[in-house]
């Protein structure tokens, strides 16, 4: 039985370095035959605005399969059921998330979880 891989970053491919690097890194994944998800996690009023300047496919710009977009509303920092439920439908074993934003989410922490900070956040790191 294969093990299901869930990658999780702030914002969507195209828009930061860390969300476009593990958006490549989960398409060169999918290609060598891993079973893997990406979750996009993007802030409610930042989502009007990638879609506006990228399109509808803001997302997925290469229309990958098993690709979410979860809507985050302020504060970030909180839990969201939105992307709780989400994690908890796809049931992976193993969470890959990057950045604050997807480390501070509870629900990465009911699997077994590998999390990297995000070089820019500096509060992460005190």
């Amino acid at each position: 039985m294969r093990k299901r891989i869930l990658s999780a970053c702030y914002e969507v491919p195209g828009r930061g370095g860390a969300s476009t690097i593990l958006y490549l890194l989960f398409e060169r994944m999918q290609r060598a035959g891993f079973e893997v998800t990406y979750v996009n996690l993007v802030e409610e009023m930042d989502a009007v605005f990638f879609r506006y300047l990228f399109g509808n496919s803001f997302d997925n710009p290469r229309s990958l399969a098993n690709v979410h977009t979860c809507i985050l509303t302020a504060p970030l920092w909180r839990s969201h059921t939105n992307l709780t439920d989400l994690v908890h439908a796809l049931a992976p074993d193993l969470v890959v998330g990057f950045g604050f934003i997807a480390a501070a989410e509870e629900s990465s922490r009911t699997r077994h979880s590998i999390i990297l900070p995000d070089l820019g956040d500096e509060d992460f790191t005190r």
